[in-house]
């Protein structure tokens, strides 16, 4: 991702160091506290929504080389709650949790097998007794009850962030339990913690392509700690030290060392007095002088080569400065002039042309250093690693002598200029760029100016940095054809620590509810008002949402029909690297790319997708080009061949992608012979015989299908109409489509198992399937959203709790009952648990006792209706998308915002009404599991009691 940074800057006093920046689409407030604390405010009222973050410089390059995986498991602890939150007794608890600390830091100076095993029950025993005191979750609870979403947080090498959304009017409570979360965290139930952070590194090793990036990181960056696994060292992460995870905590989450960043709908000068009253409080420190560590120079081409993967896998890597440097805006272009979405690039070009099977850059400037790397994949018949590389090296020597052309270099400029438009309009992606301003200590008045620095850039430039960086001094690794041993990660075989009190209220919740908050206005969405719609020719929709942030329209043309009907239009894609019969491939995405345009062309079931953006000036020009391409397509034997070769590559790859095989197996448990990926898809026969024109013969069949047209941005309905009528061909006596395709879902009569055999892998993917009813009255809507708040929906639900939190069977868990978008479509009740092979049988058996037997916890009604009303202040989608939630809305009967009658019944609802929702939809219904793991690490008898065993091979579940 581009890293641009958007603000303009002005000092003000305000007994604290004040200044502002302003752009047209970016306004931010810049404040540093007293005790060092910085916050960014950027007031945005296009959305009734805020996006609050804290940025804490503490990520995984500051830990110690004997003490590695301190801030991703401090990452975890930040939601376990402090001396007030989280716990019923702290002062009782606290001489349990002391104890525990002693005892961890015993376990990481033994060495001795027995002895280990023996401290590990010594904890898992104290770990029970604490569960007596703890409140679990009780962080995530308050967080829903102001209706906050997407609750998270990320470590980095440079970074830990904590983040999410909520309504504007609940920000003091946020801005309170945020200020709490950092005053004095406790470090409680770190056993859970520890086992789900074993499950998440279990995870990332049973994935090729992450075990070849941290090999290639490892390779390159020889001293500088971002050469290491940001999770932690396995020998680190078995025998973790709670006092020096406090160590780290102390040292780095300190006031001076930490950005609030607020992005969305309030009142600066209003939240400032509160923002200093609250997070004035948090201690600073003195902070450790930063290590610097010095990369040697690549002498000459290094190589290091592996077998990490089913098909072979290259890259090489150069270094480059770290992304405070002049030089980074150059750097960018350049390797967007070698690659780039709109797939003009040099590089790009070896792929559309089958000279590559894939090939793509990676530029990892951080705070320290940096590497531009670039991995390619080999054609897969009769392509080496040795001539890609060489391929590869004589694109970026083209861009070094300055071989390419004026115009590539004003299209990727172009984009660069679109793309930083378009990244201010959600208030997550301005949030995360003020972020990395924070981090990389970038003069934000610098940085407002990457628009007019990226014009600026000419050949010359390019050419100076492209030989100054990309030099013959590089590493280059190959990954060949290999299945190595992965290294597992094994849980310690602990008691499950259930906390006894998970539904009482510490002192600090009680207080945080006593916390007056202003109920505004709910904002609904108006059907008529916030959109235009109109028939501009027999079955043909036009939806029009106003853009009221930049110039960038975006228009998406969707006809009605899909594979189902034609399958050859599964080959739609090819429509993305093709030209027309008068403008060859590459010369019709260069004048694409020159007008500043994105383009993309899918299909699915019952649609064919067209979506272009670009900026509203060109909107004619745009949509000629596109109506020429749909109209006289060319498509080349190589455009078909690239096809083969895409799906023969996936055909490899998924077969060591244990998550991914666990999806497809899912959809086959839900339709059988009747599923997509099954039926639908075509076969890599099927491929090898398509012809040109039965892909054209598709796109102008599904062309006299309805037609719905999605335009957001600043013209008027009429203009658009009339742009559309005159630039782009739309047959007569367009076909009105009532009934969609819907696959019919498999009705099971007795609880199935299907389970694929993957041997080596680390974790069992589990998915569970009931089939659900018919889309029933739209009155129930209001009834599943409780029902998936309570079971299964965030980190206060039923299958977070009893999975995660009490028994740490998953990193990735997530259960509940959902409707479909098409009227006559049939619900489906999903369950999933990503778990360690050997815990299958407990997660399984843990999941259908919540299934078959949900325990009815009729104190956390308030929590579920609380969280569910405040949801609705927040509940819009971005302008882009809106007329489709729209159309969508009506599809299913909706004549109004579905939230004005939820909100009827979320005010009245009871218990009973979940309970009888659950009741008559889920309980005791039979049961399809599907698993994708390690039979020889799982009772094949034991697992049967759960269902009929039904063994599959990848070749069953798709084509």
């Amino acid at each position: 991702m581009n890293k641009i940074i958007l603000s303009l800057f002005l000092f003000i006093y305000f007994n604290i160091c004040l200044f502002s920046i302003e752009n047209i689409n970016l306004s931010v407030k810049k404040i540093i506290l007293e005790n060092g604390l910085t916050v960014f405010l950027n007031e945005d009222h296009n959305k009734p929504e805020i996006y609050g973050a804290i940025t804490v410089k503490s990520g995984s390059k500051y830990e110690k080389s004997d003490a590695t995986g301190m801030a991703h498991y401090l990452e975890h602890m930040l939601f376990k709650g402090t001396d007030k939150l989280g716990t019923a007794n702290y002062q009782k608890e606290k001489d349990y949790l002391d104890e525990i600390e002693k005892l961890y830091d015993k376990l990481a100076k033994t060495s001795d097998k027995k002895e280990k095993q023996k401290i590990q029950v010594e904890i898992n025993n104290l770990a029970v007794e604490t569960a007596k005191f703890a409140i679990p979750n009780e962080f995530d609870k308050l967080m829903d009850s102001i209706g906050s979403k997407d609750v998270n947080a990320y470590t980095d090498y440079d970074v830990v962030v904590f983040h999410n959304y909520f309504p504007p009017h609940q920000i003091e409570k946020w801005l309170d339990i945020y200020t709490e979360r950092f005053r004095n965290p406790v470090f409680r139930l770190f056993q859970s913690e520890l086992e789900t952070v074993y499950e998440e590194k279990n995870m990332y090793n049973d994935d090729f392509k992450s075990l070849i990036v941290e090999e290639y990181l490892k390779n390159f960056y020889k001293k500088h700690p971002y050469g290491r696994s940001i999770i932690g060292l396995t020998e680190h992460l078995k025998n973790p030290s709670l006092s020096k995870m406090k160590e780290f905590y102390n040292t780095y989450f300190v006031a001076n060392n930490i950005a609030l960043i607020l992005c969305g709908d309030f009142d600066t000068e209003k939240i400032i007095p509160i923002i200093k009253e609250k997070f004035g409080k948090l201690k600073s420190d003195d902070l450790p002088k930063e290590i610097e560590y010095k990369e040697d120079d690549f002498k000459g081409r290094e190589f290091v080569k592996k077998r990490l993967s089913p098909i072979n896998v290259g890259g090489i890597g150069f270094r480059v400065p770290a992304y405070k440097n002049e030089d980074t805006p150059v750097i960018q272009v350049i390797n967007s002039l070698l690659s780039n979405d709109n797939q003009t690039g040099l590089l790009d070009k070896l792929k559309l042309e089958n000279k590559l099977f894939y090939v793509f850059p990676i530029l990892y400037q951080l705070k320290d250093t940096g590497g531009s790397f670039f991995a390619f994949i080999p054609n897969i018949f009769g392509g080496s690693l040795p001539k890609a590389e060489k391929m590869v090296l004589n694109e970026i020597e083209n861009i070094k002598k300055g071989n390419f052309s004026d115009e590539l270099l004003e299209g990727v400029k172009n984009k660069f200029i679109v793309d930083f438009e378009m990244f201010l309009e959600n208030n997550e992606r301005k949030a995360y760029i003020i972020s990395d301003s924070f981090i990389h200590n970038i003069k934000i008045e610098e940085m407002v100016k990457f628009p007019q620095i990226v014009e600026k850039i000419t050949k010359e430039d390019i050419k100076r940095v492209a030989n100054q960086y990309y030099n013959n001094n590089y590493l280059a690794f190959y990954s060949e054809i290999g299945f190595p041993k992965k290294e597992k990660l094994q849980k310690p075989d602990y008691k499950p620590v259930i906390a006894s009190k998970k539904d009482e209220k510490s002192e600090y919740a009680k207080y945080f509810e006593s916390i007056p908050t202003i109920k505004p206005e709910f904002k609904f969405i108006d059907f008529e008002k916030d959109i235009e719609q109109k028939e501009i020719k027999q079955n043909v929709n036009l939806y029009l949402t106003k853009n009221p942030i930049n110039n960038i329209f975006s228009l998406e043309i969707i006809y009605n029909v899909g594979i189902a009907k034609f399958q050859d239009l599964d080959l739609i894609y090819v429509f993305n690297n093709i030209g027309t019969t008068n403008i060859k491939s590459q010369e019709f995405k260069n004048k694409m790319s020159l007008l500043g345009c994105t383009y993309h062309f899918w299909s699915s079931l019952n649609n064919v997708n067209i979506y272009i953006s670009c900026p509203d000036k060109n909107f004619n020009k745009t949509l000629k080009l596109i109506n020429e391409l749909v109209k006289n397509p060319k498509i080349e034997k190589q455009n078909l061949k690239k096809l083969v070769d895409d799906r023969n590559a996936n055909l490899k790859t998924i077969k060591e992608e244990p998550q991914r095989l666990a999806y497809y197996l899912f959809n086959y448990s839900m339709y059988k012979e009747r599923s997509y990926f099954k039926k639908y898809r075509k076969t890599l026969i099927e491929l090898y015989q398509a012809k040109d024109k039965d892909v054209i013969k598709a796109l102008n069949d599904a062309k006299k299908y309805q037609i719905d047209i999605h335009y957001a941005g600043t013209k008027n309905f009429n203009e658009v109409k009339d742009e559309i009528l005159n630039n782009y061909q739309i047959d007569d006596d367009i076909i009105k489509v009532d009934n969609p395709f819907i696959i019919q879902k498999e009705n099971y009569t007795e609880n199935i198992i299907f389970f694929l055999d993957k041997r080596n892998a680390l974790q069992s993917n589990i998915y569970f399937y009931i089939k659900g009813q018919k889309n029933e009255n739209i009155k129930n809507s209001p009834y599943e959203n409780a029902f998936n708040t309570y079971f299964g929906r965030g980190m206060s639900s039923l299958v977070f709790q009893e999975i995660r939190e009490f028994r740490s069977l998953a990193y990735s868990s997530d259960g509940g009952y959902y409707s479909s978008y098409l009227k006559d479509d049939e619900a489906i009740f999903y369950g999933y648990i990503g778990t360690q092979a050997d815990k299958t049988l407990e997660a399984i058996d843990t999941m259908t006792n919540l299934i078959n037997n949900m325990p009815k916890k009729e104190e956390r009604l308030n929590l579920i209706k609380e969280t569910l009303i405040q949801n609705i202040y927040t509940d819009r989608d971005d302008f882009r998308y809106l007329s489709k939630t729209i159309k969508n809305l009506k599809k299913i009967g909706f004549t109004e915002d579905p939230n004005i009658f939820n909100l009827e019944v979320y005010n009245k609802l009871n218990f009973n009404d979940i309970a009888n929702f659950y009741d008559k939809r889920i309980k005791n219904k039979p049961i399809a599991i599907s698993i994708v793991g390690d039979k020889t690490k799982i009772d094949m008898k034991k697992l049967s009691k759960f269902g009929k065993i039904i063994f599959v091979n990848e070749w069953d579940i798709y084509n």
